[in-house]
């Protein structure tokens, strides 16, 4: 499987299903040439692989790419939060769409290691939640963004950035 998207003037970027593995399994300094192209990536039209260059990036120098990972990892709910809007759904509607995302993941070779970020993407947008019988809310979108930054960025801490993020969010409404 190959994972195509355009980047900057008309070039195309592909990652197979292996080489995804092998740059999100980096550790330590990137080589020059991978940085540059995640660059590129970053400014994708393809949010996947924009938001695995972000992370990764991000990684690397979480100062000079805090802007990258913030563009790719945003929740902005926060003026249908204002209005009282929020979406609920089931455990079981969750849990569904979960499954099928982790299934596309395996099906595809790409293993587990994208479920979590692809889980965020799915619910990014949506401003769906769950509600527990205590009453206590979560977004899906934050819970699966922290667990993929959390995945992704072991050495950091992922709940600051992800709070980092939202207070930044909140600010631009």
């Amino acid at each position: 499987m190959t994972i195509g998207c355009s980047v900057k003037q008309g070039e195309q970027a592909n990652l197979t299903s292996y080489e995804w593995l092998q740059v999100i399994a980096i550790e330590g300094p990137l080589p020059l040439d991978l940085r540059r192209d995640l660059e590129s990536i970053s400014s994708s039209s393809n949010s996947r692989l924009r938001a695995a260059a972000a992370v990764i990036l991000y990684r690397e120098d979480p100062n000079q790419y805090w802007d990258t990972l913030f563009e790719s990892y945003a929740v902005h709910d926060y003026v249908l939060r204002k209005q009282g809007i929020q979406n609920f759904i089931g455990a079981e509607e969750m849990a569904s769409k979960l499954n099928e995302i982790e299934s596309s993941c395996l099906d595809s070779g790409l293993g587990r290691t994208p479920v979590l970020l692809l889980a965020f993407l799915e619910y990014q947008e949506k401003n769906q939640w769950l509600e527990f019988e205590d009453g206590a809310r979560i977004s899906l979108a934050r819970f699966f963004r922290t667990a993929f930054l959390a995945q992704m960025l072991p050495a950091l801490d992922a709940e600051d950035i992800a709070n980092r993020m939202d207070q930044a969010a909140r600010e631009q409404t």
